[in-house]
C-alpha cells in the first residue's frame, strides 16, 4: 500500500512539474535543469538556444554615445571575471567563468562556463549567450540584458584601466532609481584573442 501511494504521490508530483513547465513559469535550460521564467511567453528559444525576447525592445538600442573616459574599450578582445567557489541550489563548482565581449556597433554579449576556463572559440559563438546593448554614460558602461527570469535588466560598469573593469550595480529596467542599491566589485580582465568573429543576430 505504501508502495503504491509513493508512486502516486510521485506521479502527482510529476505532473505538477510538467504544468508548471507548460504554463512558463520554470523552463529547461541546455543542460537539463530547471529554471525559474516569469517570461516565456514573451520568448522563445532561438537556433542558439537562447531565450530571446519575441519583441525585442531594448531601450539601448541604437544610443552608442561617445566615449568620454581614460581609458578607452577594446572591442578586438574579451573581458572575464572568476566568481570563484559558487553554489547553485544542489550544485556545487570551484570556478564559475563569464565573459564580456563587446562590439564596436553597441551590440554586447555574455556568456558563462563552470569547472572549465574558456577557449578563443567561445567568444565567437552566440550558443546560449545572454545578449544585450551597450552605451557610454558619464565615464561609465550602462548596459542592457534581456534576462530569462528577470526581463531586461541594467549593469553599470566602471572602466579602472585599459586591462580592467568591474560591475558596480544592478537594476531591474522598471526601477526608476540607482539609490540604495548595493555595490558590487565584480573584476572583468582583458584578454587578448587572436580573432573574434561573428555578427549579432539581435
Amino acid at each position: 500500500m505504501n508502495k503504491i501511494k509513493t508512486k502516486l504521490n510521485f506521479l502527482l508530483f510529476s505532473i505538477s512539474i510538467l504544468c508548471i513547465i507548460a504554463c512558463g513559469n520554470i523552463y529547461l535550460d541546455g543542460d537539463g535543469y530547471l529554471r525559474p521564467n516569469i517570461n516565456k511567453r514573451k520568448a522563445f528559444d532561438n537556433s542558439y538556444g537562447t531565450l530571446f525576447p519575441k519583441e525585442p525592445d531594448f531601450s539601448l538600442k541604437g544610443n552608442l554615445k561617445e566615449y568620454e573616459g581614460e581609458f578607452l574599450i577594446d572591442t578586438t578582445a574579451v573581458y572575464i571575471i572568476n566568481y570563484g567557489e559558487v553554489y547553485a541550489g544542489p550544485y556545487h563548482f570551484d570556478n564559475s567563468y563569464s565573459f564580456l565581449r563587446f562590439f564596436g556597433s553597441g551590440h554586447i554579449m555574455s556568456a558563462s562556463k563552470d569547472d572549465q576556463e574558456f577557449e578563443d572559440s567561445d567568444f565567437s559563438t552566440f550558443n546560449r549567450a545572454t545578449v544585450g546593448y551597450y552605451t557610454f554614460d558619464d565615464g561609465k558602461i550602462l548596459v542592457e540584458f534581456f534576462v530569462p527570469s528577470a526581463d531586461y535588466q541594467y549593469y553599470v560598469f566602471e572602466v579602472i584601466d585599459s586591462l580592467t573593469i568591474f560591475r558596480a550595480k544592478t537594476k531591474p529596467r522598471g526601477r526608476a532609481s540607482w539609490q540604495n542599491l548595493k555595490r558590487k566589485e565584480h573584476y572583468f580582465h582583458k584578454r587578448n584573442v587572436d580573432s573574434l568573429w561573428g555578427e549579432p543576430y539581435w
